[in-house]
């Protein structure tokens, strides 16, 4: 187990790679507490499967549209000299939130399709029972048009999240 966290650390060192740590404060759920990594660049990620192109629908694009918004985000915070830990959550039955910005500020969840819906995010609806002094609740999509969801959800389209991410809106 040292050796292979040792090749993590060495690609964390080198910028090539980044850990993504598990939220960990729950009463309600038993939490996953195993750190996800993500390559620097979802391309090399591609590389490396084999991969020559991504096909749109697939769980491989899901995972590049994650990828490519949580850099963006990481860009963000960089540039901006922004301190804001970033987590992911995941409970033991495998309900997921794909990003938690600081101490709760907002959760984010990315979804590679259009006309997301309540059913899409019912893991969003089970950390905000968790958390309820969770603040905001994005749901990142291939949506065209922004939507609010009754249960506290906002979706929004991907460009225009990029877009109020580097207005300062999001964080």
């Amino acid at each position: 187990p040292g050796t292979v966290r040792g090749y993590f650390q060495i690609l964390e060192d080198t910028l090539l790679g980044f850990t993504l740590p598990p939220w960990t404060g729950s009463a309600k759920h038993r939490l996953i507490e195993t750190a996800k990594f993500y390559l620097c660049d979802p391309g090399l990620v591609r590389w490396l499967k084999g991969i020559s192109k991504i096909q749109s629908k697939t769980e491989e694009f899901g995972r590049a549209f994650e990828h490519f918004l949580i850099n963006e985000i990481r860009a963000y915070l960089a540039y901006k000299e922004k301190r804001e830990k970033l987590y992911f959550w995941r409970t033991s039955t495998q309900q997921e939130v794909d990003l938690i910005i600081g101490s709760m500020q907002v959760a984010i969840e990315f979804k590679a399709a259009a006309n997301v819906g309540i059913y899409d995010l019912k893991s969003m609806i089970k950390l905000k029972e968790d958390q309820p002094k969770l603040n905001r609740l994005l749901a990142v999509t291939l949506d065209e048009r922004p939507r609010h969801l009754s249960q506290g959800i906002d979706i929004i389209p991907w460009q225009q999240f990029c877009n109020h991410l580097w207005a300062g809106k999001i964080i």
